[in-house]
């Protein structure tokens, strides 16, 4: 049996890539600034990669299916030019607020891939710039980064959710933090 993956979990929309308010159309997908550089950082140093996004708009049909697919097939396609793969995406379709064991701040997603790959959690990151983010890293037992970005100041932090154990504001201090961490 392969031995246990090392994975950062990484949230789609506002860390992977720049928010924009219900992604629709894959011809907006705009990767962060040096993120898929710190990915190819990360790849060498033993790490793999895994989507998790909640995507409410698909059950609001503010989002259709098919272009959600695009969108992760540009992202897929992004990625790979530069020699960094995705391992999978999960997504939760679930209505903002449900409490779906999928949807973040669940750890579903994340326990889900841990069952899929072979992925030991304690070993793994999650990063992303929402709270619920964070959270769900924590229920998983993974280490947690804060991806704060200008637009994380409209979400704080749930009463009784953990804080991250790292804050990094771009790709670089992530890169850092996972070296110097491991």
């Amino acid at each position: 049996m392969k031995h246990p993956r090392k994975v950062l979990f990484l949230d789609r929309d506002g860390t992977l890539i720049v928010e924009k308010n219900y992604l629709n159309d894959a011809n907006q997908v705009e990767m962060m600034p040096g993120s898929v550089e710190c990915l190819r950082g990360l790849r060498d140093l033993g790490f793999e990669f895994c989507l998790v996004t909640n995507q409410s708009g698909l059950s609001s049909r503010k989002v259709e299916l098919a272009n959600v697919t695009a969108i992760h097939e540009r992202i897929k396609k992004a990625l790979a030019s530069s020699g960094v793969d995705l391992l999978s995406i999960y997504v939760s379709q679930a209505p903002s607020g449900a409490e779906d064991f999928l949807r973040k701040p669940n750890p579903g997603m994340l326990l889900t891939a841990a069952h899929d790959y072979n992925i030991d959690l304690a070993k793994s990151w999650m990063i992303g710039d929402k709270p619920i983010d964070v959270e769900a890293g924590r229920r998983a037992g993974c280490r947690t980064i804060f991806f704060k970005q200008p637009h994380s100041e409209s979400f704080r932090f749930e009463p009784g959710f953990a804080t991250a154990h790292f804050e990094c504001h771009n790709w670089q201090e992530v890169l850092n933090t996972i070296k110097e961490a491991n």
